[in-house]
């Protein structure tokens, strides 16, 4: 086991008073959308985020709220970003979707 896991393990083992730890897919439903090519970028139009943050400009979005999403590709595998509400989000990045939903199921 990794460094890096067991300190996660530990402080998931410590948690606040009145908190409590869920499983990702019970809160949130992970997905990652079409990646769009660099010809459909577009002059106008909503961000598009990849694995390194915004990298262009699309006619649609796929997010109408703002959403967490965590890098799938590259060096940056494992970066979590809060992406803006109207963004695109490409495959190069998981995007949590449903989470607010969820989690306002839960309470």
């Amino acid at each position: 086991m990794s460094t890096e896991v067991a300190e996660l393990e530990r402080a998931v083992d410590h948690l606040p008073d009145g908190w409590t730890s869920r499983r990702l897919l019970d809160i949130c439903r992970p997905r990652q959308w079409p990646t769009i090519s660099r010809e459909q970028f577009t002059e106008n139009g909503y961000p598009v985020y990849g694995a390194n943050g915004q990298i262009g400009l699309y006619s649609q979005f796929t997010h109408e709220s703002e959403t967490i999403a965590i890098t799938c590709r590259g060096a940056t595998c494992g970066t979590i970003n809060l992406v803006p509400a109207k963004s695109y989000i490409t495959g190069n990045a998981m995007a949590l979707d449903n989470l607010d939903v969820l989690i306002a199921a839960e309470k």
